[in-house]
């Protein structure tokens, strides 16, 4: 359950990743298919059907939905994990975790809650939740379009 992960199991799951550079700065969120790597900051939810990484330098602020993820950066939000999480020795994780596997290495920063799950379960729990906030937002989108 805590045990090393070999490094084939982080090798990235597709090619072409998207790479956001050191010193700059999104606000909103992505959405992609491919692996991201986030070494500046992003302040916005991140949707991946595959592998994200957060760089030593990067940052985010918001919500990580991917199948894996290596976090050497700061996250301030919750991470849905359907496979792997690994955070490493200089991260700092602020939020709940939900992952398959889990590394978390001796001086890593996580301040949140972990659940652990089967991978089929975690899938449809995400699929789930993305589909009330969703919902949510549509129900929202009226309400505001009245409030202008």
């Amino acid at each position: 359950m805590f045990g090393k992960v070999k490094n084939e199991d982080l090798k990235p799951t597709m090619s072409g990743a998207t790479i956001i550079a050191q010193g700059t700065v999104i606000t909103g969120g992505l959405s992609c298919d491919n692996d991201i790597r986030i070494d500046g900051t992003l302040q916005g939810d991140i949707e991946s059907q595959s592998k994200v990484v957060i760089g030593v330098a990067g940052s985010v602020q918001g919500i990580i939905h991917c199948k894996q993820a290596d976090i050497m950066g700061a996250v301030d939000g919750d991470i849905y994990a359907t496979e792997l999480l690994a955070i490493r020795s200089k991260a700092q994780v602020k939020g709940n975790i939900y992952t398959a596997s889990l590394e978390l290495e001796n001086t890593a920063v996580f301040n949140g809650r972990c659940e652990m799950q089967a991978e089929s379960r975690m899938t449809s729990s995400v699929a789930e939740k993305s589909k009330a906030k969703q919902e949510a937002e549509k129900k929202l989108t009226p309400q505001m379009a009245e409030a202008s």
